[in-house]
């Protein structure tokens, strides 16, 4: 019995079905939630913004870098009006790396 609640625990840590994902996680979340009337466009782009944290000494020391703008992205993918956007957050071990991607939606 006590092998299975072990077992178990593992992989719910690992699936990342814990609070927060204590290993790994995988998430999509609306960056906003007024959805009134919202439409849902034609054309999407991406912008991805990465982390990474040295968890060791406690001195927080934190480095973080993006892509791009998200005005520029869109432009780029041919996006001229925003409709809505949402957020995929990728982390790892209690976020020592994190990659952010917001995902812009519009036409």
């Amino acid at each position: 019995m006590v092998i299975r609640l072990l077992t178990l625990s593992i992989a719910v840590l690992v699936s990342g079905c814990a609070p927060k994902g204590i290993i790994y996680s995988d998430t999509v979340v609306p960056y906003t939630k007024n959805f009134s009337l919202t439409p849902v466009g034609s054309k999407k782009c991406e912008v991805q913004k990465y982390q990474l944290k040295e968890p060791v000494t406690g001195y927080n020391i934190t480095a973080e870098w993006t892509t791009d703008y998200i005005l520029n992205k869109a432009h780029d993918a041919g996006i001229k009006e925003i409709n809505y956007i949402d957020k995929r957050t990728i982390s790892v071990l209690m976020d020592v790396y994190k990659r952010e991607t917001l995902i812009v939606y519009g036409n």
